[in-house]
């Protein structure tokens, strides 16, 4: 680490831990190590790319958001074709809305809360179908840090995806 203070060489040893301890557990690590390992320079980080604790960054940085989410359908797999169309569908609106060529890494959760009133406005969609693309979009974003591609999901703390019921459609005899 070079000359550093204990503080500052705490840290980074309690981030250490935590990134081996979830690589030896096969799980991701906890948001606040994620943050931090996004936050550290590219000479700590290469270290700890070459230790086999984290991923390359320029891996991450490369990848497209139209790349990712194409991939990410077509290896779906498990889901019939209607869930397919969902994912389709939810797709559409991110790639018009952000644009193919975002870089995945770039989308931040602001631009999570943008995208989201873009959907109510522009797409004139229901607010059911908002919050149920929104959910996709969450279910995509998380993926990409399961892989390790991003260190925070843009739609994580996004509240209200789940679809409620339409009292408006109730019929009674």
């Amino acid at each position: 680490l070079g000359k550093i203070d204990a503080k500052a060489a705490a840290t980074v040893c309690v981030h250490v831990e935590a990134l081996a301890g979830a690589s030896l557990a096969g799980t991701t690590p906890a948001r606040e190590t994620m943050a931090w390992l996004g936050s550290i320079g590219n000479e700590l980080h290469a270290k700890l790319v070459k230790h086999g604790l984290c991923q390359p960054r320029q891996a991450a940085a490369s990848v497209r958001l139209g790349v990712f989410i194409d991939a990410y359908i077509a290896g779906r797999t498990d889901v019939k074709p209607a869930t397919v169309a969902s994912l389709g569908y939810t797709r559409r609106c991110l790639l018009a809305y952000f644009g193919a060529d975002k870089p995945l890494a770039d989308v931040s959760p602001g631009d999570a809360d943008a995208f989201r009133l873009w959907l109510a406005d522009s797409e004139e969609l229901a607010e059911n179908t908002v919050r149920h693309r929104c959910g996709i979009a969450r279910q995509f974003f998380r993926s990409a840090m399961r892989k390790r591609l991003i260190s925070e999901n843009p739609f994580g703390d996004m509240r209200g995806v789940g679809v409620r019921a339409n009292r408006q459609r109730d019929y009674f005899l």
